[in-house]
């Protein structure tokens, strides 16, 4: 069962009803609570709160990427001589419906914040917002 999870944790790490329904099929009797001391006996397993998170963000967020795009915003302003009051920052969050609560997700990373990529097949609810650069 613990390979299982750590198999399934790059990207997609399950749920705990998604163990819970695993081991239940394995035992072929039901688990109930006791799911909660197998994870007291594995501690290298943990379970972590997550938010969804869409693919294409996750692969906006290279590092590579965001250094190449501030180049080239940079290089525009200075031919187009774009002033800075004229710049507007634009934010959007987007809702996933169906995934737009936090869950806990069973994986061996411990601490901080882990999220789950969407698989594209979902309808997505944005709110936008935005800022001058000028103040």
């Amino acid at each position: 069962m613990v390979r299982l999870i750590t198999q399934l944790e790059s990207g997609f790490p399950p749920r705990m009803e998604h163990v819970r329904q695993a081991a239940e099929w394995l035992i072929q009797t039901t688990v109930g609570e006791k799911i909660t001391r197998f994870f007291d006996r594995h501690t290298a397993l943990a379970t972590n709160l997550t938010s969804p998170l869409g693919r294409v963000r996750v692969e906006a967020e290279n590092p590579r990427i965001i250094s190449d795009h501030i180049g080239k915003v940079q290089r525009i302003m200075t031919s187009k001589q774009i002033k800075q009051r004229n710049m507007y920052n634009m934010d959007d969050k987007g809702f996933l419906l169906g995934l737009s609560e936090q869950s806990k997700l069973i994986c061996t990373y411990k601490g901080g914040t882990f999220t789950m990529v969407d698989d594209g097949n979902r309808k997505l609810l944005t709110a936008i917002e935005s800022v001058s650069a000028y103040g």
